[in-house]
């Protein structure tokens, strides 16, 4: 270096200067490439996990995990897999039972009506149309009812008179996780019922009515003869 003149010298530090970073450049491009590799080998479990649990929150249980070549993933795909039947299988019983419950209120004879808190209707069956019309709900005695049932969740019943039906309202709460959701009404014609009941009184009255002559002659004739009224001719 003390020999060396200045022009070999800068030359000398030029060229380490370029050494240094053409090894720098080639030092990250190699990091750089090895990131890729082992990010993509990482992300790409990653993505397909975070696919499969999209696709399942949008409804398709039928989607799975394939095979990850991370144990951990691996762990987590499976897990995947199983809540994917598990859900599969809950959401196929609920299925099947809602679909029995809806048939069940379908074919009931009497007539149902489903309220929100609101007391908006939001649901009906078809018997409740050729039972009744949905403005008897909005009557003051129904209507009182049905807020009543809503505050203090003591079912109660309504019975009504028009256009020549007798109509009862069986009204309880809709209550579900300590928070009330509405009223359910179920609404049956009595009509046949209430007709029946009143010719049952009739009867009876008319019933008593023709006992009741022949039993106050029955009676006084016994009282006559506790009493010694009569001689032993007119008693025999």
């Amino acid at each position: 270096i003390l020999h060396s003149t200045e022009s070999s010298y800068r030359t000398f530090v030029h060229t380490s200067w370029l050494y240094i970073f053409a090894m720098v450049v080639v030092a990250l491009l190699l990091s750089f490439g090895v990131g890729l590799i082992f990010s993509s080998q990482f992300v790409k479990p990653l993505k397909e996990i975070s696919a499969t649990a999209a696709e399942m929150s949008h409804g398709n249980y039928d989607v799975r995990v394939g095979h990850l070549n991370q144990p951990e993933l691996n762990m987590i795909g499976d897990s995947i897999n199983s809540l994917a039947r598990t859900t599969k299988d809950s959401v196929s019983d609920i299925s099947n039972e809602t679909a029995k419950l809806s048939n069940i209120i379908e074919n009931i004879s009497d007539g149902l009506a489903v309220y929100d808190t609101n007391l908006n209707l939001v649901r009906y069956n078809a018997a409740l149309l050729n039972i009744c019309d949905e403005d008897y709900f909005q009557r003051d005695d129904v209507r009182n009812a049905m807020l009543e049932v809503m505050e203090d969740g003591k079912a109660q019943n309504v019975t009504i008179e028009v256009k020549n039906k007798i109509l009862s309202f069986s009204i309880t709460q809709i209550k579900s996780l300590e928070k009330v959701d509405g009223v359910i009404a179920v609404v049956s014609d009595i009509t046949e019922r209430e007709r029946l009941e009143q010719t049952r009184r009739e009867f009876v009255s008319n019933v008593s009515h023709e006992f009741r002559t022949p039993l106050t002659i029955i009676r006084g004739a016994v009282e006559l003869l506790m009493d010694d009224v009569l001689d032993s001719e007119e008693a025999k």
